[in-house]
């Protein structure tokens, strides 16, 4: 199948880092800031759900999200469209077969 939605561009943003999440991170001595992504949650009948992310390449904190999340395998590239100030970007996402659904 396929896709298609228009977003705005992620950009990094810090996780909540009072209480006890900021002690935690001040222990590791280690920053809130998560890199830019957009979230997905993808269904269709016969297939398992998939709830993922992707980053995007161009973003800070790739190297030390504050949650350890980024997998290389989920950023993507975005790259100028036909647009004068658009970005567009190919990401295949992978459905699992749902076999007791079957």
């Amino acid at each position: 199948g396929e896709y298609a939605f228009v977003a705005l561009r992620p950009v990094p943003y810090p996780i909540p880092y009072d209480g006890a999440a900021g002690e935690l991170l001040n222990y590791m001595g280690h920053h809130p800031w998560r890199p830019g992504h957009i979230h997905f949650m993808i269904v269709k009948d016969g297939y398992k759900p998939l709830i993922s992310q992707i980053y995007d390449a161009d973003t800070q904190y790739l190297d030390n999200d504050s949650v350890f999340a980024v997998k290389q395998d989920l950023i993507g590239h975005m790259r100028p469209s036909s647009g004068a100030t658009d970005l567009e970007m190919d990401f295949d996402f992978v459905l699992r077969n749902d076999t007791a659904h079957q």
